[in-house]
C-alpha cells in the first residue's frame, strides 16, 4: 500500500516521541497530521504558534529541572519537539526563530512549501539551524529520522522541508534506522542514513555546464538538462553547505556552474549564491569554473520546462551571463489542498464571528453607539484583528479628537461664528467640550452639523471637517484567547498600561472538558489587569448569567480608564451548536474553571472593590468555611479571603504605592552610603523579627543603603532588580514558615520564569532540633530556611554565605549559628572592617553564673528596694 508523506513524517515522528505540535487554520478544519498523531496538539496558524510552542519549552524545561532538584537527581534527557507547519505559517513566524527555546532544545519543524515558493528554505540561511529537503514519501521518511538524530546530537532546531505530492510510495514503516552513534557530527549522521547534501539526478558524459537545483525534482526537470547536456543536482542539505562534497562530485569537464532557486519572487542577488560564494574561497582547489551564475525557476507547465532550461542555459553559457534572472511565470501558485484550507479558513472565521454575536449584540444594546475598532465585518480593518491594530486605530482617533477639541474650544471662547442662531450654537458646543472632556456621548450631533453647516465662519468650516470626531463614542476592542498566551509582547499590555479610556473584550473558547494537563498555558489576563490597579476587569459568561453580562458591560462603559471584560464561549469547532456551549459554560462555571467576578478599582471600600458573582463558588467556599472551626468567622457577609486572593491584587498594588513614596526618600540617599541590602523576615514570636532588626542596625553602622521589613511585603516580581537580599525566618508549626511570610513562599515556589541570576542572598532560620523526638519528624528542624535558601538558588541567585541556622538546643541558643553566619555577610558585602558597629552580646545563665562567682541571686533583696531602682538580671538567677 502507498505511503503519503505526511504518514511517512508521522511515523517517524511517532518513533521518537515527544510533544507533537500541528499547525492548522481552525478548530474544525484539523491538521492532515490528525489521524496519523491521535495525540497531537493543533495551534491556529494565525495565533503565532511558534511563540506559543516556545512558552510549551521554557515551561517545561523549568518544570523539569525543578523537579530534578527536588528529588536530587539529574534531569532525564529532553525528548524532542516536534512540530508540523506550513511555509507560509512558517514566514510569518520568523522572528520566534530567534528564542532561546529554538536554540537550546531538539526540535524537529517539518514544513510543506505550499506554495511552491523554495525562498522560505533560503531565508534560513543564517539561523545557524540545520536545514534539510526531501522530495518523495521515501525520501522524507529517511530525511525525518536523520532529522531527529541531529536534533538530539546537537540540542537544536532541525527544519525538514518537503513539498507535497499526490503520489505516494512502497514505503516500509517499520524499516527505523538505528541512531548514528553519540558524539557524531552532522556530516557524520547524515552519512549514516545515506543523505548526501546534493544529489545527482542524471548521468551527462563530458558536461560542460552544471545545475544546482533547490526546488520540487520533476521528471521533465531532469529530462530537460539531460537533453541540453548539462549535470543536475538537488539539494538535500542545504544548512550547513557542504560545498566540498559538490566539488568533488562535479565532473572535472564542467566549466560553468548554475545555482537555480525555485521562487517566484524577483530578487537582485541569489541566497543559494551568496552561501556559495561565502565558502567557495576555502574550497576554491577542489574546481574552478569560468562562470557562476545565480538564478530563479518561476511556474512551469510540463511542456514549457524544456524550454526554459533551455534559455536557462543559454543565458549562462553567453559571455556575459545576466544573474539571477527569472525563468517561467513568476505568479505564485498553491497546493490544491492549501487553497482548500484557505477557504475552510474564511468560512470558519465567519462562523466564530456569528458565535461572537452573543456578546456583540449585548453590547451594541447596552449602548448603540459603541464600536468595535477590530471588528471582523468591517472592510477598513481588511483582516488585522490583533489589539495592536484597533489600539493604534484608537490613538490616531483621539489625536484627530483632540486637535477637534482645541479648535471648538478655541472658537467658543473668541464666539467666532456668525450663524443666525448664534446662541444655540455656542450652548451645543459648550455641552459639546463638557461632554467631551468627561468621556460621555452627546446626543446633539445632528442638531450641531446642521448649525455649522448654516453657518459660513471660517471656524465653523474648520470643524466640518472633522465633523467624524464630533460624536463621541465608546471604543472596544474584541480578541480571541489567543491574546493570553504571551501578554508581554501583545498589545494587551499597551492597552493596560496606557490608562487610555478604551475597552476589551476578549473572548475564550477553550471548553473545560478538552483542557489538557500537559497544554500550552495561558496567562491569567484579569488578574493581569488587576495588578495594575488603574484598569475595570470582569469574568463574564453569557450561557451562565445574562444578568452580570449586563452589569459587566454597563460598568465597564461607565468606568473612565481601561477595562478589560474575559467573556467565555467554548466551543470544540467552530460548527458547534449553542446547546454544547451552554453544557460546557454550566460545567465550566459550576467547577470553577471559569469563575465570574467584577473588579472595580474606583471603589474605596476594599470588600466592595472585588465582587464574586459565581454562585457555586461562593456556596462552595461557605460549605469549605463551615467545616473548618478556626476559619468559621470568615463566613460572614464580609468575609476575609485567602492570603493568595488578598495578595494577589491589592497587596501587590499597595506595594507599588509605598514603593513609589519611599522612592524620593531612598534618591536622596544615592551616593551617601554603600550598596543596597534588603532584609526580610518572618516571624510569629517576635525573635526573628528582633534578628533582622538587628542585622539592619549594623548594615546601617557599616554604611550599606540597608532596610527591614516583612517577607510579604516583597514582591517576588521585583526581586531580579534587588542587588543584596537576606532572609530570616522562624519555624511555625509542622516546619511551616510564619504567617507573614506565607504569601512570599507562595508566590516564590510557583514562580515559572524568574531569573536571579544579578541577585546575592543568604538566608538564616532560627528552629530548635530537639522540638520534633521522632526521627521521620527531624525534617522540619529549620525548614522554612532550607526550603527558602533552596528556591532562591534554584532561580539562579548568588550566595553570599552559606545557609545560617539557629537552633535553641546550642549553649547560647541560636545566637552560637549567628554569631558564625553574620560575619561571613559582612566580608561578602566588603564592610568587614567596620569597627565600632557591634552590639554587646546578650548575657547568657551561663555568664551569668559566672560573673557572679556562681553565687545566688539577691531576688528578695531587690524587691525590698525602692520601685524606682531598676532590677539587674544578674541578682534575678
Amino acid at each position: 500500500m502507498g505511503v503519503s508523506q505526511t504518514e511517512a513524517i508521522a511515523s517517524a515522528a511517532t518513533v521518537v516521541g515527544g510533544p507533537f505540535f500541528a499547525t492548522q487554520p481552525t478548530k474544525a478544519v484539523v491538521s492532515a497530521y490528525a489521524q496519523h498523531v491521535p495525540d497531537y496538539v493543533g495551534l491556529i496558524d494565525s495565533n503565532e504558534p511558534f511563540s506559543l510552542i516556545a512558552t510549551y519549552i521554557d515551561e517545561s524545561a523549568a518544570s523539569a529541572e525543578s523537579a530534578a532538584a527536588s528529588e536530587s537527581t539529574e534531569a532525564l534527557a529532553t525528548a524532542p519537539v516536534s512540530v508540523a507547519t506550513d511555509s507560509v505559517t512558517l514566514f510569518k513566524n520568523l522572528p520566534f526563530l530567534s528564542l532561546a527555546a529554538y536554540r537550546t532544545t531538539p526540535v524537529v519543524v517539518h514544513v510543506e512549501i505550499v506554495s511552491f515558493d523554495y525562498d522560505i528554505v533560503s531565508a534560513l540561511a543564517d539561523s545557524h539551524a540545520t536545514v534539510l529537503v526531501s522530495q518523495t514519501a521515501a525520501d522524507a521518511f529517511v530525511t525525518a529520522q536523520a532529522a531527529y538524530d541531529v536534533a538530539a546530537a546537537k540540542n537544536n532546531t532541525v527544519f525538514h522541508f518537503y513539498a507535497p505530492s499526490s503520489q505516494t510510495d512502497h514505503v516500509d514503516l517499520t524499516n527505523i534506522v538505528t541512531p548514528a552513534a553519540e558524539g557524531a557530527s552532522v556530516g557524520e549522521i547524515l552519512q549514516h542514513y545515506n543523505i548526501t547534501p546534493f544529489a545527482s539526478l542524471n548521468n551527462v558524459s563530458k558536461a560542460k555546464d552544471a545545475v544546482v537545483f533547490l526546488g520540487q525534482v520533476s521528471a521533465e526537470l531532469t529530462a530537460a538538462a539531460t537533453a541540453e547536456s548539462a549535470a543536475l543536482y538537488a539539494v538535500n542539505v542545504f544548512q550547513p553547505l557542504d560545498l566540498a562534497s559538490l566539488l568533488t562530485q562535479i565532473p572535472s569537464s564542467v566549466e560553468t556552474l548554475t545555482f537555480v532557486e525555485q521562487s517566484f519572487k524577483v530578487s537582485s542577488f541569489s541566497p543559494l549564491l551568496l552561501e556559495f560564494f561565502k565558502n567557495y574561497a576555502a574550497h576554491q582547489h577542489l574546481k574552478n569554473f569560468t562562470k557562476v551564475v545565480g538564478a530563479k525557476l518561476g511556474h512551469l507547465t510540463a511542456d514549457k520546462t524544456h524550454a526554459a532550461v533551455a534559455n536557462l542555459l543559454a543565458n549562462t553559457r553567453s559571455d556575459s551571463p545576466t544573474q539571477n534572472v527569472l525563468f517561467g511565470k513568476a505568479s505564485e501558485l498553491s497546493t490544491k489542498s492549501y487553497q482548500q484550507k484557505l477557504s475552510d479558513k474564511a468560512a470558519g472565521q465567519k462562523k466564530v464571528y456569528e458565535l461572537e454575536q452573543a456578546y456583540t449584540k449585548v453590547l451594541g444594546q447596552v449602548n448603540e453607539s459603541a464600536v468595535i475598532l477590530n471588528d471582523y465585518s468591517d472592510k477598513t480593518v481588511g483582516g488585522a484583528s490583533n489589539p495592536e491594530f484597533g489600539f493604534g486605530s484608537f490613538l490616531y482617533a483621539k489625536t484627530k479628537a483632540n486637535a477637534l477639541f482645541a479648535s471648538v474650544s478655541a472658537a467658543v471662547q473668541k464666539n467666532a461664528f456668525s450663524s443666525l442662531n448664534n446662541d444655540r450654537l455656542l450652548a451645543l458646543l459648550s455641552q459639546w467640550l463638557v461632554s467631551f472632556q468627561e468621556g460621555k456621548s452627546f446626543g446633539n450631533v445632528a442638531e450641531l452639523v446642521k448649525l455649522l453647516k448654516s453657518d459660513n465662519s471660517p471656524a465653523s468650516k474648520t470643524i466640518l471637517e472633522s465633523q467624524q470626531y464630533l460624536e463621541i463614542k465608546s471604543n472596544w476592542l474584541v480578541g480571541s484567547d489567543a491574546w493570553s498566551y504571551d501578554l508581554g509582547s501583545s498589545g494587551v499590555h499597551s492597552v493596560i498600561s496606557s490608562g487610555e479610556n478604551i475597552n476589551m473584550l476578549i473572548i475564550d473558547s477553550e471548553p473545560y472538558s478538552a483542557k489538557k494537563l500537559n497544554s500550552i498555558r495561558k496567562k491569567d489576563v484579569g488578574l493581569y489587569a488587576m495588578n495594575y490597579g488603574n484598569c475595570y476587569v470582569a469574568s463574564i459568561a453569557i450561557y451562565s448569567s445574562y444578568t452580570q453580562v449586563l452589569q459587566a458591560f454597563i460598568e465597564a462603559e461607565k468606568f473612565n480608564g481601561p477595562s478589560v471584560v474575559l467573556a467565555y464561549l467554548p466551543y470544540e469547532t467552530e460548527n458547534s451548536d449553542v446547546l454544547s456551549i451552554l453544557k460546557e459554560t454550566k460545567s465550566a462555571v459550576d467547577t470553577g474553571y471559569w469563575p465570574l467576578y467584577r473588579y472595580d478599582p474606583t471603589i474605596e471600600d476594599d470588600h466592595l472593590r472585588f465582587k464574586l458573582d459565581s454562585s457555586s463558588l461562593r456556596t462552595q467556599l461557605k460549605e469549605f468555611l463551615d467545616r473548618e472551626n478556626k476559619l468559621t468567622l470568615l463566613a460572614q457577609k464580609n468575609p476575609q479571603l485567602s492570603r493568595n486572593l488578598t495578595a494577589s491584587a491589592n497587596s501587590e498594588i499597595k506595594k507599588q504605592q509605598k514603593k513609589v513614596e519611599d522612592e524620593s526618600f531612598k534618591q536622596l540617599l544615592q551616593g551617601l552610603s554603600g550598596p543596597p541590602l534588603t532584609i526580610g523576615f518572618a516571624s510569629d514570636g517576635g525573635n526573628a523579627e528582633g534578628v533582622a532588626k538587628k542585622i539592619n542596625r549594623q548594615a546601617l553602622g557599616r554604611g550599606l543603603k540597608s532596610v527591614v521589613l516583612s517577607m510579604d511585603e516583597i514582591s517576588v516580581e521585583d526581586l531580579p532588580t534587588e542587588t543584596n537580599l537576606i532572609l530570616v525566618t522562624a519555624t511555625a508549626g509542622q516546619g511551616e514558615i510564619p504567617n507573614n511570610g506565607k504569601a512570599f513562599w507562595d508566590e516564590l515556589k510557583q514562580s515559572q520564569d524568574l531569573d536571579l541570576s544579578s541577585l546575592k542572598f543568604s538566608v538564616f532560620g532560627l528552629g530548635d532540633s530537639k522540638y520534633w523526638p521522632r526521627k521521620e519528624d527531624k525534617h522540619y528542624y529549620n525548614k522554612p530556611a532550607q526550603d527558602l535558601y533552596g528556591k532562591l538558588k534554584l532561580y539562579g541567585g548568588v550566595e553570599l554565605a552559606d545557609l545560617g541556622l539557629g537552633d535553641d538546643q546550642d549553649p547560647d541558643g541560636f545566637n552560637t549559628g549567628y554569631e558564625e553566619w553574620l560575619p561571613k555577610i559582612w566580608k561578602a558585602l566588603g564592610v568587614d572592617n567596620v569597627e565600632g558597629v557591634e552590639e554587646p552580646k546578650p548575657l547568657t545563665n551561663e555568664d551569668m553564673k559566672i560573673q557572679s562567682d556562681f553565687l545566688r541571686g539577691t531576688i528578695a533583696e531587690g524587691l525590698r528596694m525602692s520601685l524606682s531602682v531598676p532590677s539587674v538580671p544578674l541578682t534575678n538567677k
